[in-house]
């Protein structure tokens, strides 16, 4: 009630101080109404509506009645860092004015001087800062407004309640954080950094929500992996077709060869075997070849699947596998799906 009556005794000062003189009065103009329309709500107590009216008047027509009022109204909302900083605003623009404008104040300065000193204690303080290591291009802004770099990890004016920060960084997204403050708390915040994200994943807290890993498309890779695979495939295949051939013409040049001593299809047969061994093991080593790139080419490419990847422990794709044998080494391809 206090406050209310200390509002209704300077409602006539503030009026007056707005007013423009009889000689020069015209039309009100939208500055003028958004003023009545400001002081009307701030005198019944309606703050949410008339503070931002004056606000949006002052902007409009700057005088120094319209600061001095607008600050009236946001320490009667509770606004109490803004009503400050536009009280010492309107004793800036005060100590500019030659003696008859000062004169016509009334007074109005020893007021906004009284109201600075009791409402400054009262003034929140927030400090935000930003881990040690951060990338470059890191933004910081409060209720959409930018705290430039010199102004983290410094104590900063706010009024109470509850505020928006938001750091952004480029290629990360933003992370949106909500400090609430009391009157006269000094706070001291550390900021967190938005997450990494892997590519093709939308920014957090951006119209998307950010979701599974995304795949990306096709890989040229993987399709020389299966053209190699294939080449494999076949070399493989042809080795073996042509050694056990080979083995059952040796058969035969045996069975033709008796005491070494070869009739003509023995001739024949241990020719065709010697071609046959040597394809085999032509064969054999194509295969091999063919197997081990296809895995290499595998195994580098990126996803090529579309969709959303699934989580495991174990990496998907092809291998090569060698297990010890007698008088040699058996090879073979292996997978992971």
């Amino acid at each position: 009630m206090r406050r209310r009556g200390e509002l209704l005794a300077v409602a006539v000062l503030l009026a007056g101080l707005w007013a423009a003189p009889p000689a020069l009065a015209q039309e009100p103009t939208a500055a003028d109404k958004l003023f009545d329309q400001g002081l009307a709500g701030m005198l019944k107590g309606s703050f949410e509506s008339g503070c931002p009216a004056l606000a949006e008047s002052y902007r409009l027509d700057p005088r120094a009645g319209g600061l001095f009022t607008l600050a009236e109204c946001e320490a009667g909302w509770g606004r109490v860092a803004s009503a400050v900083a536009h009280y010492r605003e309107y004793l800036g623009l005060f100590e500019r004015m030659n003696a008859m404008q000062k004169l016509k104040q009334k007074g109005r300065d020893k007021m906004a001087e009284k109201q600075i000193k009791e409402l400054g204690p009262q003034v929140p303080q927030l400090t935000l800062t930003l881990p040690a290591a951060v990338p470059e291009g890191v933004t910081v802004n409060r209720e959409g407004v930018v705290v430039p770099p010199a102004s983290r990890g410094v104590a900063l004016p706010v009024d109470p309640g509850r505020h928006r920060i938001e750091v952004s960084i480029p290629g990360r997204g933003a992370r949106v954080q909500e400090v609430e403050i009391a009157k006269g708390e000094h706070k001291s915040v550390e900021l967190r950094l938005p997450a990494r994200r892997l590519a093709g994943e939308p920014a957090e807290g951006g119209a998307e929500q950010a979701g599974p890993e995304k795949l990306r498309g096709p890989s040229h890779r993987r399709t020389w992996a299966l053209a190699a695979g294939s080449l494999g495939v076949v070399g493989l295949a042809t080795g073996i077709i042509a050694g056990a051939t080979s083995i059952e013409k040796k058969a035969v040049a045996g069975d033709n060869c008796p005491n070494t001593i070869c009739n003509a299809e023995g001739h024949r047969a241990n020719r065709t075997a010697s071609a046959l061994s040597a394809l085999a093991g032509a064969g054999l080593a194509i295969g091999v070849a063919g197997f081990a790139g296809a895995a290499a080419l595998w195994l580098t490419a990126p996803p090529a699947e579309t969709g959303t990847k699934e989580p495991t422990t174990a990496r998907r794709g092809l291998s090569l596998l060698a297990t010890p044998a007698e008088g040699g080494a058996m090879v073979g391809l292996g997978g992971r799906w």
